[in-house]
């Protein structure tokens, strides 16, 4: 009898912990939703795990740079998602980097589903939800971001946005 009331205590502490250490206090909530996109001058500093499990962090990539981040299950991330496979050679300058705090098996799921997997200059890979905001803010997605050989930031864009538009800042 003494056994299975403490087991009962231990699961009742395990399902509070649970319930209050991983749910975000409402007070955390409205900030983030009230916080404006961060526009940072020059490319921050994020660690990006590959599906492959090699890691980098942003300020160590070379060259042009594009990062987006997205959800998968997103239509807005989609749809630009098809618009940018159908003028990938116009990006060939850039290394793009499609960033997601979903699950590493989506975000795969999502670059083989829209044909994205296998470009030389196309790359997936997992962030901490914690890195987008405190890096980039409250952001719709997708949201994309141009950066320039020497990591300065040419254009922003929150949100979805229009091939056309993104084509005129490459």
């Amino acid at each position: 009898m003494m056994k299975a009331t403490i087991s009962g205590i231990i699961l009742l502490f395990i399902a509070v912990f649970i319930f209050t250490g991983f749910v975000l206090p409402e007070n955390t909530i409205k900030e983030i939703r009230q916080s404006q996109p961060i526009t940072h001058e020059t490319l921050p500093n994020i660690l990006l795990v590959k599906p492959d499990g090699s890691q980098v962090f942003t300020k160590n990539l070379e060259g042009k740079s594009i990062i987006v981040l997205f959800q998968p299950d997103c239509d807005h991330c989609q749809r630009e998602a098809v618009q940018i496979r159908e003028h990938l050679k116009a990006f060939r300058d850039y290394n793009m980097y499609f960033v997601s705090s979903a699950p590493i098996e989506e975000i795969e799921q999502f670059s083989e589903e829209y044909n994205l997997k296998g470009n030389p200059n196309v790359f997936f890979a997992y962030t901490d939800l914690m890195n987008i905001l405190n890096n980039f803010g409250a952001v719709q997605t997708p949201s994309l971001y141009i950066y320039s050989e020497e990591q300065k930031l040419i254009k922003a864009f929150n949100g979805e946005t229009a091939i056309g538009q993104i084509l005129q800042h490459i």
